[in-house]
């Protein structure tokens, strides 16, 4: 049963956010600029906003809590990193067994579990805004909003709309994937995501033009260029904030019109979004799920169903997702 202080909003973000991560991952990517059709265009662009739905929400639910050191490692901390470590297991065995990738002695072993545990980029680099959160909480609670307002504005000058503009060393439009660089970019949703949750209404309608202009924007400028897909892309960004206020406004509505069936599960979906994320490539490596919309509903599926039934697993449970 679903919890009656459920937050329904947060619960339909997570699933949609997790949906569209998957369908990044079933899609079919034009390999060059110019050569992807309106259609293709479209669904790849929407697909872009999963991750910083994911971010968003976390800031926004994070940094207003108050909770001492010990029971922010205990709930947040260990939430992610235990899944994080069963999964690269899982995942390292699944090499060594399904694709015999050798292991002569124990230094391989650790140097393939390390070749598994560290390039899953979005963990950490979420991590490392978690490992944050203790800080930022005091930054949002002793700043005003226009304060907040201004940090994720010259967050937004400088590493999305400059970078752009004019690609430099000193502002670069792709640069490499390291973790500290992970946190800076996304620390921009992190923080945005708690400033739309105390926006107004008239700044909510801003988002929501400002996200449209920001999904035609992608549009117009991706297929000529695969850069303005990227998360920190100008057009996505502003779609992402738009999107988010969307989701945010649409709280109550969804909480009074929802019947407590379909509340059920979309709790069950928001609590399985991180063991979907680890267990969806092992099921891509079967090769059986199909390109486009289609295969990403059956990977969402059957990610699901596998989590769902891991979950049932007591010694397991807190461990898989």
């Amino acid at each position: 049963m679903v919890k009656n202080d459920r937050l329904v909003w947060a619960d339909v973000t997570r699933g949609l956010a997790i949906f569209l991560v998957l369908f990044v991952h079933t899609a079919v990517f034009p390999a060059k600029a110019g050569i992807a059709n309106p259609i293709t265009l479209t669904l790849l662009s929407i697909s872009r906003l999963g991750v910083p739905l994911f971010v968003l929400l976390s800031g926004s639910l994070l940094l207003v809590k108050s909770e001492s050191y010990g029971v922010f490692v205990k709930k947040r901390i260990s939430r992610l990193v235990k899944p994080w470590f069963f999964w690269s297991v899982i995942i390292t065995l699944d090499q060594m067994i399904i694709f015999h990738r050798p292991v002569n002695n124990l230094a391989g072993l650790l140097a393939l579990f390390r070749s598994i545990f560290v390039p899953v980029w979005f963990v950490p680099m979420l991590l490392g805004l978690y490992l944050l959160t203790p800080a930022l909480r005091i930054l949002v609670k002793n700043a005003g909003q226009i304060d907040v307002f201004l940090i994720c504005l010259w967050w937004f000058g400088g590493l999305s709309i400059l970078p752009f503009l004019r690609n430099t060393a000193a502002f670069p439009m792709v640069s490499d994937n390291g973790i500290v660089r992970q946190v800076v970019q996304f620390s921009g949703y992190f923080l945005g995501g708690w400033w739309l949750s105390k926006a107004s209404r008239k700044v909510h309608k801003f988002f929501w033009a400002a996200g449209i202009a920001g999904w035609i924007l992608t549009l117009y400028k991706s297929n000529a260029d695969l850069n303005f897909l990227n998360y920190l892309a100008p057009g996505v960004v502003l779609m992402a904030g738009g999107g988010f206020s969307g989701l945010l406004t649409l709280g109550p509505y969804l909480s009074g019109k929802i019947n407590s069936g379909i509340k059920n599960v979309l709790a069950l979906i928001s609590q399985t979004t991180l063991g979907i994320y680890f267990v969806h490539p092992l099921i891509l490596q079967t090769r059986l799920i199909p390109e486009g919309l289609f295969g990403t509903g059956l990977l969402f599926l059957i990610s699901f169903g596998v989590i769902y039934g891991l979950q049932k697993i007591a010694p397991i449970r807190s461990w898989v997702a």
